[in-house]
């Protein structure tokens, strides 16, 4: 797993190797594209999000795999394909 963390690749799939990670990605493309997240659930094993921004319509989901550490991003609704 290599991402370039100046410009992550956050897409269905895409794996991170631990959560930690996968936040300071999902972070940074916020930045980079001038977006900000709203929490839906995060914790040590999942990550749900949604954008901040009214009737916007979308929502990322990630979590761990079977490891326990690994984290991949199962749902990527909509508009965000458009922003990556």
């Amino acid at each position: 797993m290599v991402h370039d963390i100046e410009n992550p690749d956050i897409r269905v799939g895409a794996l991170f190797p631990d959560i930690v990670t996968f936040r300071k990605a999902i972070r940074q493309r916020a930045i980079l594209v001038g977006f900000k997240l709203a929490k839906i659930k995060t914790d040590k094993t999942r990550f749900i999000v949604e954008c901040a921004h009214g009737p916007c319509p979308w929502r990322i989901h990630a979590s761990t795999l079977q490891d326990g550490r690994t984290v991949m991003v199962w749902v990527v609704y909509h508009a965000i394909i458009y922003l990556m």
